[in-house]
Formats: structure tokens, sequence, C-alpha cells
């Protein structure tokens, strides 16, 4: 069909008027965070697919903090309606273990349980406990805790102390086992590959490293940036009547100062809205004063 000269000079001026929101460059960084964004959500399904008949059917997932690793996992089995457990890294291994008796009590002999650990410190913490959680992943397939429960069992409550009765073993202790268990971790601390041994410790996790998939989200500041952006930009989990210019100089106020903030995360771009939302005509001093060091 032929384009009359009026229809060309409308279709030019459209085009021309188009303006990019961020120079070349951070367009660029922006472009590196979607890959990571879509990395995530491949990963998201990859979750929901894990199977014990996996060989290796647990994943540590590490990034640094302040990425939504959280939401995503859980969105993720929420939106395909799957069942989970969360369960916190920050629990002694001994509440850690009464966790999973509790989920292992009621579990059928062919159910399937996936267990959320979430932000994994404690039970990485040290040999001990790294040697626990490697039975627990592929060895043995068991959380066994090996000392006496007279001085534990009594700050239980009585839904974790009929757990722990049911797997108390003859000599002290207790056995749980967790062979119909899938675990997704996730951490801030990296899993050393085998170049990167060098302390005992280092060992040892590597150790854990050799029984899951890991999916490491280690970024360049500059990719980290594109990938919070790119959130910002695009989730509603951000007020509609935060207008996109607001959102965009949020972005750019947090490249500009990315050395000097306080955090780095997707939280504190949504405070920083937040603050222009309550202060609108102050926004400005109060993020120069508020969330710079």
């Amino acid at each position: 069909m032929a384009t009359t000269k009026k229809q060309t000079k409308t279709v030019t001026k459209k085009v021309t008027s188009k303006k990019s929101l961020f120079s070349p460059e951070l367009m660029g960084y922006i472009k590196d965070g979607q890959i990571q964004r879509e990395r995530f959500q491949v990963l998201t399904e990859e979750i929901i697919k894990s199977s014990k008949k996996d060989n290796y059917p647990h994943l540590y997932i590490q990034s640094a903090a302040g990425l939504g690793k959280t939401y995503a996992i859980e969105n993720g089995f929420q939106k395909n309606k799957i069942p989970f457990h969360k369960v916190s890294g920050s629990l002694s291994i001994f509440k850690f273990g009464v966790k999973l008796a509790v989920i292992a009590k009621d579990l059928g002999k062919n159910e399937m349980a996936y267990i959320y650990i979430d932000d994994c410190n404690e039970p990485l913490k040290n040999e001990e406990n790294i040697n626990i959680m490697k039975n627990i992943l592929r060895d043995e397939k068991t959380y066994s805790y090996q000392k006496s429960l007279r001085s534990q069992i009594g700050g239980l409550d009585s839904v974790e102390t009929a757990a722990v009765e049911k797997f108390i073993k003859p000599g002290g202790g207790f056995v749980v086992p967790t062979n119909n268990m899938v675990f997704i971790i996730t951490s801030n601390t990296k899993l050393p590959n085998t170049d990167e041994v060098r302390t005992t410790k280092d060992r040892h996790l590597n150790a854990i490293r050799d029984r899951v998939n890991v999916k490491d989200f280690t970024m360049k500041p500059t990719t980290m940036w594109g990938y919070i952006t790119d959130i910002i930009l695009k989730s509603p989990i951000i007020p509609k009547t935060v207008p996109q210019s607001i959102r965009v100089e949020a972005c750019q106020f947090f490249y500009d100062n990315w050395v000097s903030l306080n955090n780095r995360s997707i939280r504190e771009v949504e405070r920083m809205l937040q603050a222009y939302e309550k202060h609108p005509k102050q926004y400005k001093m109060i993020w120069e004063t508020e969330f710079k060091k």
C-alpha cells in the first residue's frame, strides 16, 4: 500500500520524538540487569520442577542482599500453587532439626516436601553444622543430632516435642529422614569452587557445593544497578501515584551515588519513592541527607 507524504511525516515524527529514559551506556546496564532477571525467571521454573528423583535436586541460590530472592521464590511457589515450608537460616542447628522433624512427622511415604531455607547462615556457620548439612543433602539423607536432648527439649512447644520424640534414637539425640525433601537454599555467601578453597571451612563449603545445584547471581555493580532499575521501572509493587519520571530520577540518583549509598537494594529505592510521596517538595533534600552515608 502506498504511503502518502503526510503519513511519512507523521511516522517520522513518532520515531524521532521517542526519547530514551537514560543514556545509551546506562540502557546497556539495564539490559544486563534484564538478562539476570530472566535467569531468575528460569530459576523459578527449575525450582518447581525439582524432584527427589533427581541426582541433584537441591538448589543453592547466592546473590547480594536486597535483590528479591525471597520474593521470587515464594511468588513462584504460590503462583503455581505448590505448597512449601519456609525455615529461617538463622535458627540454631538444633532448632533447624526440630523444624525438619515437624515437617517429616506427617509426611507420607511417597510425598515430597519443598523446604525453603531463607538466608542460610547458621547451618553453614562452622564445620560441625556443615557436616550435618552434608548428610541432609546427599550422603545419608538424614538430619542427625547426636547430643543429649535433656536441656534442649524443655524449650519446645507441644507440636515440636511430639515431632522430636517420634525420631529419638536409643543412644540419645534424634535422627530425621530427609530423603523425601528438596531444599531450596538462599544465601549471601558464595560457596567456593575447587580453585577458591583456601581454608578448612572453604573445603567443607566446597563439599556442600558438590551436593547442590549452585545458582550464582554475583553481579558487577553496574549490572546490579540495571537489575534494580528494571524492577523499579516495571514492577507493580511501586504505587501508580509515583510518576515514571520520579522512578527514573530515583534510579539515576542510585547510579550517581552508588558508592556512597547506605544500602543498595530494591527496598531502598522503594523507601526513596515513599519519601517522594510523603514530601513531594522536599524529596531531593531527603534523598541527599537520609539515603547517603
